[in-house]
């Protein structure tokens, strides 16, 4: 497909970036999660305001409760660390592709500076999957369907012959020859 229908991470990315200290402990973690329907929050450097690392409700209870840390546990303790960043201009392709390389569901989204603008989540992703199947299923060229009705292989049900490139007409599969004599077309 062409540039026009390229989808990029700054269409469907959330600028609203819930970030908690470094110092922040479960409970206050959980709290913001809850409040803000949402599944992970952003740990701050407490000196500089920066990103240093990310805590996901995964996060809280594989490193946290499922080994009987208290409720107590600091962010800085369980975070998630390098942060996986990628461009805002990039495609929703190569986040996709990024997101599975990295075995992580959320990327944080940086603009031409560099400075974090927002988050993008698998959630994001499938939010708007229906209406790309949709614009996709209007887009998709012609051919590709006609050279899938070509695909079948079998006895042509006109002539008999085997074929690799039986074409599907009515409820009848016909080989090349039986096509043209059937459709007065030129064949491929």
């Amino acid at each position: 497909m062409g540039e026009e229908y390229t989808l990029k991470v700054k269409n469907i990315m959330s600028e609203n970036l819930i970030t908690a200290p470094q110092t922040a402990d479960i409970v206050e973690l959980s709290k913001l999660m809850t409040k803000h329907n949402i599944g992970s929050v952003i740990i701050v450097s407490e000196e500089t305001g920066d990103p240093i690392g990310i805590v996901t409700e995964r996060d809280i209870i594989t490193r946290a409760l499922s080994k009987g840390l208290p409720l107590s546990t600091k962010a800085e303790k369980i975070m998630s660390t390098p942060l996986i960043t990628i461009d805002e201009e990039a495609s929703i392709r190569e986040a996709l592709d990024l997101m599975n390389r990295h075995g992580t569901k959320r990327l944080l989204v940086k603009n031409a500076q560099g400075k974090i603008v927002g988050i993008l989540t698998m959630t994001d992703v499938q939010k708007v999957m229906p209406a790309l199947m949709e614009i996709l299923s209007y887009k998709a060229p012609t051919e590709v369907v006609e050279k899938a009705e070509a695909a079948y292989s079998g006895f042509c049900d006109e002539c008999g012959s085997w074929s690799s490139e039986l074409r599907r007409v009515d409820d009848r599969f016909l080989c090349p020859e039986c096509y043209l004599a059937f459709s007065g077309e030129e064949s491929e």
